[in-house]
């Protein structure tokens, strides 16, 4: 090994006496620049498998997080919705201490907003009992339902809403009957 390497020595040593200095000069730099390692390639930006992988991921990840974020604002909705419930059941239950009874299916839950023609004694009527806020459409968009007498709780009225698939008497009903 010694000797190959003192013979290429010898035959560089050679080569560049017979070339003139200035030849000399520039090939003794650039041999010593890169002595024994490969030239590098200049790396400008990335490759097109690269891309397309950091590509691949982004969407890999938008896609999973649409998904839970729609089952997150579909659960807010149904949260919301037991909410006005519980206010639609303190209100007629506020209403029924003062006129001795629940608005009527007749009458309904705008009984809870205005004072009901047909009330026996109006003077007992102490509302509004809701707020002008409060929407009578549930967060899909169908009316809130109320029966009274009601036949689903020991409250004497069933107020509900038909949930996200707009039908009633489903699965996905939403009233003061059930545990949200």
């Amino acid at each position: 090994m010694l000797m190959a390497l003192c013979r290429r020595f010898a035959s560089c040593y050679t080569f560049l006496l017979e070339r003139p200095i200035k030849s000399r000069l520039r090939f003794t730099m650039r041999k010593s620049m890169t002595p024994h390692t490969p030239p590098k390639k200049s790396r400008r930006g990335f490759t097109l498998a690269e891309v397309l992988v950091v590509l691949f991921i982004l969407v890999i990840l938008a896609s999973v997080s649409i998904v839970a974020v729609q089952g997150i604002r579909e659960r807010a909705k149904v949260d919301q919705a037991g909410l006005i419930i519980k206010g639609f059941v303190s209100a007629i239950q506020t209403y029924e201490a003062h006129v001795g009874r629940p608005p009527t299916t007749d009458q309904g839950l705008a009984a809870l907003l205005e004072a009901p023609q047909d009330l026996a004694n109006p003077a007992k009527w102490s509302g509004p009992y809701l707020t002008d806020n409060v929407s009578d459409t549930d967060p899909w968009g169908s009316p809130y339902q109320y029966v009274s007498p009601g036949t689903r709780t020991r409250d004497g009225f069933d107020v509900w809403s038909v949930g996200p698939d707009g039908q009633e008497g489903t699965e996905d009903d939403i009233g003061n009957w059930t545990k949200n």
